[in-house]
């Protein structure tokens, strides 16, 4: 993939994927040789150091996703007009998706650092809290509008009574499970 021209009169550089090292494309240059003669790995590196420093391994960025290296080799590769202009609305729209989710994600904590100081009273879902102890203090209704009170207050759930185990989950645990229990409830009766 060419980079962007330079202000000096170098050629500009080649990135090759950040997943291809040297040393795939030295097992790929040692199979096309066959039977000839090839150098080594050490040599191989100096020569194309000296020889090709213009043809570079991209550093992988930890910013950069998977999708975003997708796009990155999609958009040099695509051939015609309409499929650069693909590639490239593509990669804008999942840099754009990301930029919102980042944006979401630092809203959301944008808030935690600025109260320390909570108290809480008799009031139901109601929270006082300060950034400092001068500061003055806020009243939060945690509530939510539709939730009435004091009905639950005065009405309690009704009880769940468990199910209990299946026979089968209970024949299960006896065949894979039981061999792991020691002394003394190694004997457990086998489930009807």
């Amino acid at each position: 993939m060419p980079a962007a021209p330079r202000g000096r009169n170098e050629i500009p550089p080649i990135y090759l994927p950040s997943y291809e090292t040297k040393t795939p494309v030295h097992k790929q240059y040692v199979i096309s040789c066959g039977e000839s003669r090839h150098v080594d790995l050490t040599l191989f590196r100096n020569i194309w150091q000296h020889t090709l420093p213009h043809i570079q391994i991209m550093k992988p960025r930890s910013d950069l996703c998977f999708k975003c290296q997708q796009h990155h080799e999609h958009i040099p590769a695509a051939v015609t007009e309409k499929e650069k202009l693909a590639a490239i609305s593509a990669f804008t729209e999942h840099i754009q998706q990301a930029q919102n989710e980042r944006d979401f994600y630092n809203l959301c904590g944008t808030c935690i650092s600025k109260f320390h100081h909570f108290r809480f009273t008799n009031e139901l879902g109601v929270v006082y809290a300060r950034g400092t102890t001068e500061s003055t203090e806020q009243r939060f209704d945690l509530k939510r509008p539709d939730v009435n009170v004091t009905e639950f207050l005065t009405q309690y759930p009704s009880v769940l009574a468990p199910a209990g185990l299946s026979g089968d989950r209970q024949s299960d645990l006896y065949r894979n499970v039981r061999q792991f229990v020691r002394d003394p409830h190694e004997l457990c009766p086998r489930p009807f």
